[in-house]
Protein backbone atom coordinates (compact mmCIF):
# COMPACT_ATOMS: atom_id res chain seq x y z
CA UNK A 1 0.00 0.00 0.00
CA UNK A 2 1.42 3.39 -1.01
CA UNK A 3 -1.14 5.59 0.73
CA UNK A 4 -3.26 5.47 3.89
CA UNK A 5 -6.01 8.03 4.50
CA UNK A 6 -8.33 7.83 7.49
CA UNK A 7 -10.72 10.75 7.81
CA UNK A 8 -13.71 11.43 10.03
CA UNK A 9 -13.57 7.90 11.40
CA UNK A 10 -14.02 7.24 15.16
CA UNK A 11 -10.88 5.10 15.35
CA UNK A 12 -8.95 4.71 18.57
CA UNK A 13 -5.18 4.60 18.83
CA UNK A 14 -5.13 0.80 19.14
CA UNK A 15 -7.32 0.40 16.03
CA UNK A 16 -5.01 2.60 13.97
CA UNK A 17 -1.97 0.71 15.28
CA UNK A 18 -3.45 -2.57 14.03
CA UNK A 19 -4.07 -1.09 10.59
CA UNK A 20 -0.51 0.23 10.32
CA UNK A 21 1.04 -3.00 11.60
CA UNK A 22 -0.82 -4.89 8.87
CA UNK A 23 0.74 -2.84 6.08
CA UNK A 24 3.94 -4.11 4.51
CA UNK A 25 6.95 -1.77 4.76
CA UNK A 26 6.92 0.83 2.01
CA UNK A 27 4.05 3.14 2.97
CA UNK A 28 4.58 6.47 1.19
CA UNK A 29 1.90 8.80 2.57
CA UNK A 30 -0.34 8.80 5.61
CA UNK A 31 -2.99 11.34 6.62
CA UNK A 32 -5.50 11.57 9.45
CA UNK A 33 -8.04 14.05 10.66
CA UNK A 34 -10.19 13.92 13.78
CA UNK A 35 -8.66 10.62 14.88
CA UNK A 36 -7.11 9.30 18.09
CA UNK A 37 -3.73 8.59 16.52
CA UNK A 38 -1.33 8.25 19.44
CA UNK A 39 1.71 6.41 20.79
CA UNK A 40 0.42 2.92 19.98
CA UNK A 41 0.07 3.78 16.29
CA UNK A 42 3.14 6.00 16.20
CA UNK A 43 5.56 3.21 17.13
CA UNK A 44 4.81 0.86 14.19
CA UNK A 45 4.51 3.83 11.82
CA UNK A 46 8.16 4.76 12.30
CA UNK A 47 9.44 1.23 12.87
CA UNK A 48 8.00 -0.11 9.61
CA UNK A 49 7.73 2.94 7.36
CA UNK A 50 10.16 5.70 8.40
CA UNK A 51 12.45 4.93 5.47
CA UNK A 52 9.69 5.22 2.85
CA UNK A 53 7.37 7.97 4.09
CA UNK A 54 7.26 11.02 1.82
CA UNK A 55 4.04 12.61 3.09
CA UNK A 56 2.58 12.80 6.60
CA UNK A 57 -0.44 14.79 7.78
CA UNK A 58 -1.41 14.42 11.44
CA UNK A 59 -3.41 17.59 11.98
CA UNK A 60 -7.00 18.81 11.95
CA UNK A 61 -8.20 17.92 15.45
CA UNK A 62 -5.82 14.99 15.88
CA UNK A 63 -4.94 16.31 19.33
CA UNK A 64 -3.45 13.04 20.59
CA UNK A 65 -0.35 13.69 18.48
CA UNK A 66 2.27 15.15 20.80
CA UNK A 67 4.99 17.67 20.09
CA UNK A 68 7.59 15.00 20.86
CA UNK A 69 6.11 12.80 18.10
CA UNK A 70 6.36 15.66 15.61
CA UNK A 71 10.00 16.27 16.49
CA UNK A 72 10.73 12.53 16.20
CA UNK A 73 9.31 12.48 12.67
CA UNK A 74 11.43 15.45 11.62
CA UNK A 75 14.58 13.82 12.97
CA UNK A 76 13.86 10.35 11.56
CA UNK A 77 12.14 10.46 8.15
CA UNK A 78 14.83 11.27 5.58
CA UNK A 79 12.53 10.97 2.53
CA UNK A 80 9.77 13.23 3.83
CA UNK A 81 8.60 15.85 1.32
CA UNK A 82 5.26 17.06 2.75
CA UNK A 83 4.50 17.36 6.44
CA UNK A 84 1.62 18.78 8.44
CA UNK A 85 0.75 18.56 12.13
CA UNK A 86 -1.06 20.66 14.71
CA UNK A 87 1.87 21.91 16.74
CA UNK A 88 5.52 21.57 17.71
CA UNK A 89 6.85 23.03 20.96
CA UNK A 90 10.13 24.92 20.83
CA UNK A 91 11.44 22.92 23.80
CA UNK A 92 11.38 19.75 21.73
CA UNK A 93 13.14 21.50 18.85
CA UNK A 94 15.93 22.85 21.06
CA UNK A 95 16.20 19.83 23.35
CA UNK A 96 15.14 21.63 26.52
CA UNK A 97 13.50 19.07 28.76
CA UNK A 98 13.21 20.91 32.07
CA UNK A 99 10.16 23.14 31.85
CA UNK A 100 11.12 24.88 35.09
CA UNK A 101 14.65 25.74 34.01
CA UNK A 102 15.73 29.36 33.71
CA UNK A 103 15.16 30.51 30.14
CA UNK A 104 18.33 32.56 30.01
CA UNK A 105 20.46 29.51 30.80
CA UNK A 106 18.76 27.08 28.45
CA UNK A 107 19.80 28.44 25.06
CA UNK A 108 23.04 30.03 23.90
CA UNK A 109 23.25 33.03 21.58
CA UNK A 110 23.35 30.76 18.52
CA UNK A 111 20.08 29.08 19.44
CA UNK A 112 21.49 25.85 20.84
CA UNK A 113 20.18 24.20 23.98
CA UNK A 114 22.29 22.61 26.71
CA UNK A 115 20.61 19.32 25.78
CA UNK A 116 20.77 20.27 22.11
CA UNK A 117 17.92 18.87 20.05
CA UNK A 118 18.73 16.60 17.14
CA UNK A 119 18.97 18.18 13.70
CA UNK A 120 16.06 17.67 11.35
CA UNK A 121 16.95 15.19 8.62
CA UNK A 122 14.00 15.75 6.27
CA UNK A 123 15.93 18.07 3.96
CA UNK A 124 13.74 17.12 0.97
CA UNK A 125 10.68 18.82 2.47
CA UNK A 126 8.76 21.06 0.08
CA UNK A 127 5.82 21.71 2.44
CA UNK A 128 6.03 22.37 6.19
CA UNK A 129 2.73 23.16 7.92
CA UNK A 130 3.12 23.10 11.71
CA UNK A 131 2.32 25.68 14.40
CA UNK A 132 5.60 26.25 16.26
CA UNK A 133 4.61 27.25 19.79
CA UNK A 134 6.01 27.72 23.30
CA UNK A 135 7.80 30.94 22.37
CA UNK A 136 5.74 33.49 24.27
CA UNK A 137 8.01 35.76 26.37
CA UNK A 138 11.07 33.69 25.44
CA UNK A 139 14.41 35.33 24.51
CA UNK A 140 15.32 35.85 20.86
CA UNK A 141 17.90 33.05 21.10
CA UNK A 142 15.01 30.57 21.22
CA UNK A 143 13.57 31.95 17.99
CA UNK A 144 17.02 31.84 16.39
CA UNK A 145 17.28 28.17 17.30
CA UNK A 146 14.04 27.45 15.44
CA UNK A 147 15.15 29.43 12.39
CA UNK A 148 18.41 27.48 12.40
CA UNK A 149 16.50 24.21 12.01
CA UNK A 150 14.17 25.62 9.36
CA UNK A 151 17.16 26.86 7.37
CA UNK A 152 18.16 23.23 6.78
CA UNK A 153 15.04 22.69 4.67
CA UNK A 154 16.44 24.22 1.49
CA UNK A 155 13.85 22.58 -0.80
CA UNK A 156 10.90 24.25 0.95
CA UNK A 157 8.33 25.84 -1.31
CA UNK A 158 5.65 26.39 1.33
CA UNK A 159 6.31 27.27 4.98
CA UNK A 160 3.37 27.71 7.36
CA UNK A 161 4.22 28.13 11.05
CA UNK A 162 1.01 29.85 12.18
CA UNK A 163 -1.76 28.50 14.38
CA UNK A 164 -4.68 26.62 12.88
CA UNK A 165 -8.34 27.43 13.48
CA UNK A 166 -8.93 24.08 15.21
CA UNK A 167 -7.01 25.27 18.27
CA UNK A 168 -9.95 27.50 19.13
CA UNK A 169 -12.14 24.45 19.58
CA UNK A 170 -9.68 22.48 21.70
CA UNK A 171 -10.31 23.24 25.36
CA UNK A 172 -7.11 21.44 26.37
CA UNK A 173 -4.91 24.02 24.64
CA UNK A 174 -5.58 27.61 25.65
CA UNK A 175 -3.17 29.20 23.19
CA UNK A 176 -5.57 31.69 21.67
CA UNK A 177 -6.28 35.17 22.95
CA UNK A 178 -9.31 36.33 20.98
CA UNK A 179 -8.49 36.04 17.27
CA UNK A 180 -4.69 36.27 17.47
CA UNK A 181 -2.08 34.86 19.81
CA UNK A 182 1.13 36.16 21.33
CA UNK A 183 2.77 32.74 21.06
CA UNK A 184 4.62 31.70 17.93
CA UNK A 185 7.72 32.43 15.88
CA UNK A 186 8.89 36.04 15.64
CA UNK A 187 9.35 36.67 11.91
CA UNK A 188 11.76 39.60 12.21
CA UNK A 189 15.41 39.74 11.16
CA UNK A 190 16.24 40.60 14.75
CA UNK A 191 14.86 37.21 15.80
CA UNK A 192 16.79 35.23 13.19
CA UNK A 193 14.72 35.45 10.00
CA UNK A 194 17.93 36.04 8.04
CA UNK A 195 18.83 32.37 8.51
CA UNK A 196 16.13 31.53 5.98
CA UNK A 197 18.07 33.08 3.12
CA UNK A 198 18.79 29.46 2.16
CA UNK A 199 15.13 28.89 1.20
CA UNK A 200 15.41 30.12 -2.39
CA UNK A 201 12.49 27.96 -3.62
CA UNK A 202 9.95 29.48 -1.22
CA UNK A 203 6.69 30.56 -2.88
CA UNK A 204 4.41 30.82 0.15
CA UNK A 205 5.00 31.69 3.80
CA UNK A 206 2.36 31.90 6.52
CA UNK A 207 2.10 32.93 10.16
CA UNK A 208 -1.67 33.27 10.50
CA UNK A 209 -3.40 34.10 13.80
CA UNK A 210 -0.11 35.31 15.31
CA UNK A 211 0.91 38.78 16.47
CA UNK A 212 3.87 40.11 14.51
CA UNK A 213 5.84 43.36 14.66
CA UNK A 214 7.52 43.35 11.25
CA UNK A 215 9.16 46.49 9.92
CA UNK A 216 9.98 47.65 6.41
CA UNK A 217 13.46 46.14 6.65
CA UNK A 218 12.00 42.69 7.32
CA UNK A 219 9.55 42.85 4.43
CA UNK A 220 12.11 44.13 1.95
CA UNK A 221 14.44 41.33 3.03
CA UNK A 222 11.72 38.79 2.14
CA UNK A 223 11.38 40.32 -1.32
CA UNK A 224 15.14 40.29 -1.92
CA UNK A 225 15.88 36.87 -0.40
CA UNK A 226 12.98 34.79 -1.72
CA UNK A 227 12.87 35.44 -5.49
CA UNK A 228 9.97 33.03 -6.09
CA UNK A 229 7.73 34.36 -3.31
CA UNK A 230 4.07 34.62 -4.37
CA UNK A 231 2.11 35.00 -1.12
CA UNK A 232 2.44 35.92 2.55
CA UNK A 233 -0.35 34.84 4.90
CA UNK A 234 -0.87 36.63 8.21
CA UNK A 235 -0.86 40.05 9.83
CA UNK A 236 2.45 41.86 9.36
CA UNK A 237 2.21 44.23 12.31
CA UNK A 238 -0.16 44.75 15.24
CA UNK A 239 -0.55 48.37 14.15
CA UNK A 240 -3.15 48.11 11.41
CA UNK A 241 -1.99 51.08 9.34
CA UNK A 242 1.60 49.86 9.40
CA UNK A 243 0.54 46.37 8.39
CA UNK A 244 -1.26 47.82 5.38
CA UNK A 245 1.81 49.84 4.37
CA UNK A 246 4.04 46.78 4.62
CA UNK A 247 1.56 44.73 2.60
CA UNK A 248 1.71 47.37 -0.12
CA UNK A 249 5.46 46.83 -0.46
CA UNK A 250 4.85 43.14 -1.12
CA UNK A 251 1.85 43.60 -3.37
CA UNK A 252 3.53 46.14 -5.63
CA UNK A 253 6.01 43.37 -6.42
CA UNK A 254 3.26 40.91 -7.23
CA UNK A 255 3.34 39.14 -3.85
CA UNK A 256 -0.12 38.51 -2.50
CA UNK A 257 -0.98 39.16 1.16
CA UNK A 258 -4.02 38.53 3.33
CA UNK A 259 -3.84 41.84 5.19
CA UNK A 260 -6.91 43.20 3.39
CA UNK A 261 -8.80 39.96 4.00
CA UNK A 262 -8.28 39.66 7.75
CA UNK A 263 -11.72 41.08 8.51
CA UNK A 264 -13.44 38.58 6.22
CA UNK A 265 -14.68 35.12 7.03
CA UNK A 266 -11.97 32.68 8.17
CA UNK A 267 -13.22 29.90 5.91
CA UNK A 268 -12.86 32.15 2.86
CA UNK A 269 -9.24 32.91 3.76
CA UNK A 270 -8.43 29.24 4.21
CA UNK A 271 -10.08 28.41 0.88
CA UNK A 272 -7.96 31.02 -0.86
CA UNK A 273 -4.78 29.54 0.58
CA UNK A 274 -5.68 26.02 -0.52
CA UNK A 275 -6.80 27.27 -3.92
CA UNK A 276 -3.46 28.95 -4.57
CA UNK A 277 -1.13 26.24 -3.39
CA UNK A 278 -3.18 23.03 -3.58
CA UNK A 279 -2.50 22.02 0.02
CA UNK A 280 -4.90 19.10 -0.22
CA UNK A 281 -4.20 16.41 2.32
CA UNK A 282 -7.49 14.53 2.24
Amino acid sequence: MAELKLRNLPLQDRDIAEVIEGIQPGLATISFNQSRFGPLAFEPLLRQHAASLTGIYLGSKTFTVTSAMVQKILTTCHQLMRFGADMLNVRDILGIADIDAEDSEDVDEEGGGKNKGRDWVCTKLTLFEVFICGLKDKPLSWHKGVFKQLSRLECLEELYVGACTEFKENTQRSVFQNETICDGLDMRLEAGLGSLSSLKQLVGVGFSYMKQELDEEDVRWMVASWPNLMAVFGELNTERSKSVRLAAILEERGIRTTVDELDSDVEEQDFDLFEMFQVYWY
